[in-house]
């Protein structure tokens, strides 16, 4: 029996709007072997007809190096877009176009999917460097919940990603499991807060980091983890009773990124948080953008890598505050090197980059083990 689908409301509808970010991004794309035979089928058989010709060596390199199970590459030229990619055909994929979706790559097929499969079912969020995807973010009609069997993800297609069905369910902290249930009430919460909440978006980050201290606290001797769970996220908190470790400097919150870069991150990899807190072009117009914000958090949260990766709730929160500050930290960035301040198109573009590093451009379990040191520092 295939398993239920989740999602993020906003994303229930979601359809591919052939930005072509994707196909220009110059990301290698492995190619399954049994892809490469379609691949080459269609070739031979003039069936597929991609705008750069039929050179097979060039359209399918097997540079030395190619990972196991992958067969080839997708060229790109030059400039990195897929060589496949048919800019003067309607931007489309000539792959998809000419041969169906079954005939893609596994990553193609995929993309921006960002998939966790659980007991219970499959958890999908988007990677917001699709521009279609970062764009939802900004429309105000959109709601913000958990919906079940969305019509974008329909059971029994293919979802590949962390597969967590036959592991143990992520930890409260590291000496004790916080269990599936606990697991789902603590996704609800996050996204609920984030959704619900009014004020600044740091201060619910704030607000969630002390009810993570209060659910921290539970032993064995309290009762049931599911109802303590559910009293300790539970009720009013306010900001002030934040525990320490989640009051870091953007610097401190950037840095544990940076250190797990894997992948070229051009001038990225060199940002610095100064730029956005130093040069003013954020204060004025910052509060004006708390909706996309708060979604863009609600999809970090969701279908969320870092739960299973990391060792407790607090790391949960800390990548929450950590996707905040790239926000803000690239968002300065480009007010700065423009000299003007923050807007729509500014802060979109900030979102998409964000989202590429903790997405496509770090290793996951790196960034998630130095996320994890929270779990050993003081309140």
């Amino acid at each position: 029996m295939s398993l239920p689908t989740f999602a993020l409301s906003l994303h229930a509808d979601w359809r591919c709007g052939r930005s072509g970010a994707c196909c220009t991004a110059g990301w290698p794309i492995p190619v399954e072997p049994e892809v490469a035979v379609g691949l080459r089928a269609g070739l031979a058989s003039q069936r597929l007809s991609p705008p750069a010709g039929r050179d097979e060596a060039r359209l399918l390199p097997r540079p030395a190096g190619l990972a196991d199970g992958s067969a080839a590459l997708l060229g790109h030229d030059a400039q990195g877009a897929c060589l496949f990619f048919d800019h003067g055909r309607g931007r489309a994929c000539a792959i998809h176009r000419d041969l169906g979706h079954e005939a893609l790559p596994v990553a193609c097929r995929l993309f921006p999917r960002v998939c966790v499969l659980e007991p219970h079912g499959v958890s999908i969020t988007l990677s917001h460097s699709c521009p279609t995807v970062a764009a939802r973010l900004f429309d105000e009609q959109a709601p913000l919940t958990i919906v079940a069997d969305p019509p974008a993800f329909p059971r029994g297609a293919l979802y590949e990603g962390l597969d967590a069905r036959r592991a143990l369910p992520p930890l409260l902290r590291p000496d004790a499991l916080l269990g599936w249930e606990g697991q789902r009430a603590f996704e609800r919460h996050a996204v609920a807060a984030l959704a619900d909440e009014r004020g600044l978006v740091e201060e619910t980050l704030l607000r969630l980091a002390a009810r993570v201290e209060r659910a921290r606290a539970w032993r064995v001797e309290l009762g049931p983890l599911d109802d303590w769970l559910a009293r300790a996220l539970d009720g009013p908190v306010e900001v002030g009773a934040a525990p320490a470790w989640a009051r870091r400097q953007p610097r401190e919150l950037l840095a544990p990124v940076l250190a797990s870069l894997v992948h070229p991150a051009g001038e990225l990899a060199g940002l610095s948080a100064g730029e956005a807190h130093d040069r003013g072009w954020l204060a004025a117009r910052w509060p004006d953008f708390e909706q996309p914000l708060r979604r863009f958090l609600a999809a970090q949260a969701f279908a969320s890598w870092v739960a299973h990766q990391g060792r407790g709730l607090r790391t949960r929160v800390l990548a929450l505050l950590t996707a905040l500050a790239l926000v803000r930290a690239r968002a300065g960035q480009l007010c700065g090197r423009a000299g003007v301040e923050l807007d729509a198109a500014l802060l979109l573009r900030a979102i998409r980059d964000a989202d590429l590093l903790l997405r496509h451009l770090c290793a996951p379990e790196e960034l998630a083990r130095r996320l994890s040191a929270v779990e050993e520092q003081p309140a």
